[in-house]
């Protein structure tokens, strides 16, 4: 077992968001989480990722309780271990395809094949164009090269395919499959897509702060 949260309450003005929830993965699990807006799906995956903190309970990944790291160790760990793909694919205007997906490796050394990389996610030909360049499917492939550039265990999907049209969607969807199977790596996804949800191998329903698998 990867990833386990354990516990999860997370109370913001008004009633709990979260009300004690528990989730685990192994490596190469896809999971996707749909429910209502605002019943605290973007909340549960940053928690998941370190972005935030439970105000009871534990998320321990790889061994490591990250509920329990400082802001500076929490950073570098998920630098190192996860991976995140939003809703925007938040690219630097002013650099390439390819200085893009680079941004994490930036005082590391260079251990990603790039061109491979570029290649799996489809944008070979097209990585040194800028962002304006890029269609919405290629700017989101883009942002998925740079959420695995450092090869993390876990990646957070939130409504990766939200800005994207039914057939660049489809797209990303079956590349997130395609890495999780060949990259062996945890992919959870929030979305309020049904038929994508149904392609993950688990699926989950967030409503009044509890997690139900379906």
């Amino acid at each position: 077992m990867l990833l386990k949260a354990d516990n999860i309450w997370k109370k913001f003005d008004g009633p709990d968001i979260l009300s004690g929830i528990n989730m685990s993965a192994d490596s190469g699990d896809t999971i996707a989480i749909t429910g209502p807006s605002g019943c605290g799906k973007s909340t549960f995956l940053n928690i998941l990722g370190g972005l935030d903190t439970p105000d009871i309970g534990e998320v321990i990944f790889n061994d490591i309780n990250i509920t329990l790291l400082d802001s500076d160790d929490s950073a570098k760990f998920r630098r190192g271990n996860i991976g995140f793909i939003f809703q925007d694919h938040f690219l630097l205007p002013q650099l390439s395809a390819k200085e893009n997906i680079l941004l994490p490796q930036i005082n590391l050394p260079v251990t990603a094949d790039i061109n491979r990389l570029l290649e799996k996610v489809g944008i070979f030909d097209r990585c040194d164009a800028m962002p304006t360049q890029l269609s919405g499917g290629e700017r989101q492939r883009t942002a998925i090269a740079r959420a695995i550039v450092n090869q993390p265990g876990l990646l957070l999907c939130d409504e990766p395919t939200g800005n994207l049209d039914e057939e660049n969607g489809q797209k990303v969807m079956s590349l997130l499959l395609d890495l999780a199977k060949d990259l062996k790596m945890i992919i959870i996804m929030v979305t309020h897509n049904i038929e994508f949800a149904n392609l993950f191998s688990k699926r989950y329903f967030l409503k009044h702060g509890k997690l139900i698998q379906q």
